[in-house]
This record gives structure tokens, sequence and C-alpha cells, in this order.
């Protein structure tokens, strides 16, 4: 996945120009946007008939991102400082983060006290009328708790037996490097301590969302140490419920909510006569315990029945591929999507 760095109006639109030309579905916006830049890639982004998702910058309020027309905010952080009694004192001192390129761990240190500030000074006027204008807009929000978790506890963050086989070794090197230099590197035992309490504090954030019926979308931010794609998404639903959200609506954050923000409500999304047979078919009812989701017997794609042996012979085959990287030209590669900060 590539970054275009925009940093006025010209090269934002010039940059909608380029990634339409090259096929983009939508263009993506990332925390240090500056506003003028912001404003011309959402205009532009309509004049390609592109739509906008993506990080809510650092520089605009979440009432101006989703007026501007942006279709979902990725992680909870943007919209959490929102909601803050003193968001001007928030937003100054956002804008006096200065970052070196490519300096994470400057970026999360700088960060960590914004947050905690804003934590401290929630206002409950303030998330009923910002949360109330992502519920009018139909503005999704994607909480990737799973990220949230590893980002605010490193220090307990480690790979899951169950899935180490599908993770390259390579791969387990980076993580472990990301890990150690850049989530848990320079952190005195106090700020340790503040962001599990952050991890607390988006969790009771994820419910102030449902509270407000904003839409959510289930997300896991590829990319995010030892995550593996597929298996991780049950680990947000099982933090979503955790969080308090009801099974169904966890399930339909996978689901249901997915299909309509691809405009494809009407086709996908939920088992009904005429719409595109993509399920998954349990050994368990999800809705008495979401870890069921995990349960997997068959899978239904387009039509195409994947029986248990078939699933069964295609982990193998990942796993094969894991060992032997010269045995993955006959597997297809999965596409991602990276949402990290």
């Amino acid at each position: 996945m590539s970054v275009l760095v925009v940093r006025d109006e010209a090269t934002a639109r010039a940059a909608v120009r380029q990634v339409k030309a090259e096929g983009a579905d939508f263009v993506k916006v990332y925390s240090r946007l500056g506003p003028t830049a912001y404003r011309a890639i959402l205009d532009e982004a309509r004049r390609q008939g592109l739509t906008v998702a993506g990080h809510a910058p650092d520089q605009v309020s979440i009432p101006a991102v989703t007026a501007a027309g942006q279709r979902s905010i990725e992680h909870i952080h943007a919209v959490a400082l929102s909601v803050s009694s003193q968001e001007a004192e928030v937003r100054r001192q956002l804008r006096a983060i200065s970052l070196r390129t490519g300096d994470y761990n400057g970026s999360f240190r700088q960060l960590h006290p914004i947050e905690w500030l804003a934590a401290r000074t929630f206002s409950s006027d303030r998330a009923a009328d910002v949360l109330g204008r992502l519920r009018h807009r139909n503005t999704r929000v994607t909480p990737t708790l799973v990220m949230h978790r590893v980002l605010d506890m490193p220090d307990y963050t480690a790979p899951d037996p169950a899935t180490l086989k599908y993770l390259r070794e390579d791969s387990l090197g980076t993580f472990d490097y990301v890990l150690e230099n850049l989530y848990k590197a320079n952190r005195p035992a106090e700020e340790i301590a503040r962001q599990r309490q952050m991890w607390d504090y988006r969790q009771r954030f994820v419910r102030e969302l449902l509270a407000h019926d904003v839409p959510i979308l289930a997300g896991t931010d590829t990319g995010t140490p030892y995550s593996v794609q597929g298996f991780t998404l049950h680990d947000e639903l099982e933090l979503l419920v955790g969080a308090g959200a009801p099974p169904q609506q966890a399930l339909k954050a996978a689901t249901v909510e997915p299909a309509r923000f691809l405009g494809l409500g009407d086709v996908l999304g939920s088992v009904e006569p005429r719409r595109i047979a993509d399920l998954v078919v349990l050994d368990a009812d999800p809705l008495n315990d979401i870890r069921n989701t995990r349960r997997i017997h068959s899978v239904v794609t387009r039509g195409r029945v994947i029986s248990p042996q078939a699933r069964r012979r295609m982990l193998a085959d990942v796993e094969t591929a894991v060992r032997n990287p010269a045995s993955a030209a006959a597997i297809a590669p999965s596409g991602c999507c990276g949402m990290g900060r």
C-alpha cells in the first residue's frame, strides 16, 4: 500500500486524480492531513465520483468531517478527542505535535497525553452532539479494538499459539521490532499505567457509540502486530461484545453494515432469497456465545460450498506456504487494507 503526501490544495487534487486513474475505489485520508488539503480531497473526490474514508484529520473536528461527506472514520481515538469539554485545548495540542518522517514512536508518545486529557474531560453533552451528527449523517465508525488493545497494552501482547503457524518468520520478526521500538520504547511506568486505563476507556467509548446508535463496522487493522487476516475478525467480534455490543449487533457490524456501506445492501449482508450466497455455516449459535463464530463447519461463497475437508486443505496449504515460501506461488495472495495511524 503506497501513501501519497499532500501539503496544499493543488497536490491534494492531483493525488485524487492520480488514484482515480490507477483504479482506486475510494480515497483514504490520514490523521496529519491539513484542513485545506482535506477539503480539497473531499471536493475533488466528489468531482471524480469517488468516496472518502479513513482517519479523521487531527485539525478537523468530527462534525466537520461528517458534514464534508467522509463516509467512515477508522479507529476510536479521533472521535473520542472530539467529545472533550476542553476540545479547543485538545486541538491546540494536536497542532503542536512535531514529527520527523517515520518517527512513529514520537507520534504515539506525543499523542498519549492528549488522549489522556480528552478521556479525563469527557463530556456527555459533547458526546450527544457529536455522536448524534454521526448517526444523522450515517457516518460509520470502525472501532478496531484489536488494534487499540495492542497499542494500549503492548507489554501484554503476544502471538496466539493457535494462529502462529500462519505467520512467516520474517513477519514475526517485523512484529517483534514494531512492538519493542515503536510501541514500548521510552515509556515510563506512569505512561504504561495510563495506557492500560485508556484501554478501559476505549471500551466504554464503544458503549457510547452504541448508545447513540452510531453505525459500527467490524475492522481489524491489517498490520497490527501478530494479527492474522480472517482469524482476527473473530477477536474483534469478541471484543465488541465484551465492550457492550449485543452479539446480534456485533454480527451485523461484520455483515449487514459493511454491505450497506458498500452500496450492496440489496444483494449481500443477510441470508434471504435472491441474495448472493456468501455465508458461513456454524456448529453453534453465536447469539448464545459470540466465540461460536470460530466454530465454522462450512463456507458458502458466491454459491460455491467449501466443505470442512476443503477448508482443512486450504489452511494446510497456507501453513505449508509459511514454512516453504517457494510453494506459495500456487496460492493466490490475500488482499489487505492497512488502517494504521
